[in-house]
């Protein structure tokens, strides 16, 4: 039995807003138990959305790329931005709040789509600073992706595995939900039957939407890591940062031998020959491997003193 359905609706006080606090309070609790001993021990994928999940709160932060003038352009916001979206997409789901999920999950696409297209060669500077001061709309999806197919990798995979269509089927499907096309994507239709009390909805699990939910989530991170992939193809090789900057590493734009191995899980099935192909051709992976491989490796004195200033740094934080 839901363990919402044991509460009793004659606790809740008469006050409209003390009432809506008290149900909400009330319900969240069982509903998130819930929807966490399903995610752990029933839902089929679950696996990979520990994997996506990590990605997410984690990789994405450190996939933003840090070369050029990106940094000037955009700084890391598209990108840490979008994992908040991510984390707030996973948050709503747990708490039952299904349909609202996609909207964090298109916002968290559409974040990497933007900062992928911003970061092109031939886009200005001031256009992409306009947008990151709020002073410039956010370009039109379809014509960002129609740009980026112009460069490579994305030329070759949109040839290869028509990159545009499966971007915009996923984009697509997320807005059916946001802009409600009709019964079928209303709330009524994703989560039926819903109590509520004096109008305000009892939280509560609901297996189907929820699974279609997560689903969701694991795809929209995927295509996330497929953007992050073409867009600064490194990521795809591991490297041991340690060894050669210690406690100094690039901000941005460079995986750990486990971040790595997580983006390659992440990349959908019928991307896998071309990324796993780019990952061995790609001029640009051998020459950051070969600048990074002909970089000295830190002596046990330089870590050690680095080891030093950042403990010194923390102590001093902690004032």
């Amino acid at each position: 039995m839901n363990e919402t359905n044991k509460i009793n609706i004659l606790d809740f006080p008469r006050d409209p807003f003390e009432c809506r606090e008290s149900i909400l309070a009330k319900t969240a609790a069982p509903t998130l138990s819930i929807t966490t001993n399903y995610i752990k021990t029933e839902y089929a994928n679950s696996e990979l959305l520990e994997t996506a999940q990590l990605f997410a709160d984690y990789d994405l932060l450190d996939a933003a790329p840090s070369a050029g003038d990106t940094l000037r352009k955009l700084s890391l916001f598209p990108w840490v931005e979008s994992s908040n979206e991510l984390e707030k997409s996973l948050s709503l789901i747990t708490l039952s709040f299904y349909k609202n999920s996609y909207d964090s999950m298109r916002r968290a696409l559409e974040l990497i789509v933007v900062g992928s297209f911003f970061i092109l060669d031939d886009i200005d500077v001031d256009r992409p600073r306009a947008w990151l001061k709020s002073n410039e709309n956010t370009p039109n999806f379809r014509r960002m992706l129609e740009k980026l197919i112009k460069y490579e990798p994305y030329c070759s995979c949109e040839k290869r595995c028509k990159f545009c269509a499966y971007l915009l089927d996923l984009y697509y499907r997320l807005s059916d939900y946001i802009h409600v096309k009709g019964i079928e994507k209303s709330q009524r239709k994703i989560k039926p039957a819903t109590d509520k009390f004096n109008g305000v909805e009892l939280l509560g699990f609901n297996e189907k939407p929820c699974k279609e939910s997560l689903d969701l989530y694991i795809e929209t991170v995927q295509a996330i890591g497929l953007l992050c992939a073409l867009s600064t193809p490194w990521l795809l090789v591991g490297f041991d940062l340690d060894s050669k900057f210690g406690f100094n590493p690039p901000l941005s734009g460079f995986f750990e031998y486990d971040q790595a191995e997580r983006i390659r899980l992440l990349i959908p099935e019928k991307f896998c020959p071309f990324i796993d192909g780019l990952k061995e051709t790609d001029e640009r992976i051998r020459s950051i491997v070969e600048w990074f491989e002909d970089l000295p490796d830190l002596t046990q004195e330089e870590y050690t003193r680095q080891a030093e200033e950042f403990r010194k740094e923390c102590d001093s934080s902690k004032r």
